[in-house]
Order: C-alpha cells, then sequence, then structure tokens
C-alpha cells in the first residue's frame, strides 16, 4: 500500500511541477508563485530568456516524474535509477526556485529517503 502512495505521489509531484513551467515561460500567472527573473532568495539573476529555460527544466521534471511514477506500476528495471535522477534534478530546480517552492524541497527529501532507505 505504501509503495502505491508512493506511485501516486511521485506522480502528483510531478504535476505540480507544470505549475513552474506556466509561470517561469509566462504562460499563466499562478497565485503565491510571482514571476520572477532571479533564483535561490533573488541571489542569483537570469533574465527573461534564462528564466524562461528554467521554466522548461520545470516541465522537463513535470514529465518525467508522471513518467516514473507510471513505470513503477510495471516495475522495469531502471524505473528506481529514473526516480533517483529525477528526485535530484527536481530538488535541485525546486532549491533555485526557492523561497517559493520550499514545500518541494521538502517532498523532494521526503521522495529521496523512501528511495534510498524503505524501497527494496
Amino acid at each position: 500500500m505504501l509503495s502505491i502512495a508512493m506511485a501516486v505521489l511521485l506522480q502528483i509531484h510531478g504535476l505540480i511541477h507544470i505549475l513552474g513551467f506556466l509561470v517561469y515561460c509566462r504562460i499563466h500567472d499562478v497565485e503565491g508563485l510571482p514571476y520572477k527573473t532571479t533564483l535561490f532568495f533573488d541571489k542569483i539573476r537570469l533574465g527573461d530568456s534564462g528564466i524562461f529555460w528554467f521554466g522548461i527544466a520545470w516541465l522537463l521534471a513535470a514529465i518525467s516524474f508522471v513518467v516514473v511514477g507510471i513505470a513503477f506500476f510495471f516495475h522495469p528495471h531502471w524505473w528506481k535509477s529514473a526516480a533517483i535522477v529525477v528526485t535530484l534534478f527536481s530538488f535541485i530546480i525546486t532549491l533555485l526556485g526557492s523561497p517559493q517552492a520550499k514545500v518541494g524541497v521538502v517532498v523532494n527529501i521526503f521522495i529521496m529517503l523512501y528511495l534510498l532507505l524503505i524501497y527494496p
């Protein structure tokens, strides 16, 4: 049961990444996630072009998490390794997106602990 919950969490976490894509690529406004051209507590300035590509990174994480979440149900040999890589990638972009993405940082830590310590 815990494994199925984790697979669902992976997919939901991926879908939430779409919010970053929508905001940083200036497709849609999301309350609580303002468009900005800076990262990591406003310490890194990217400009409009750089932040667009940061938004694309959020889309890549979204797609990857959904694929890994689906793959879990079929247990291909690569799913756990892919989940670890995607979670590390997500951790980096959510950390860079802080403070707005701080909840995502915590979720990524939880997912990584599950993958490394609990899931066989």
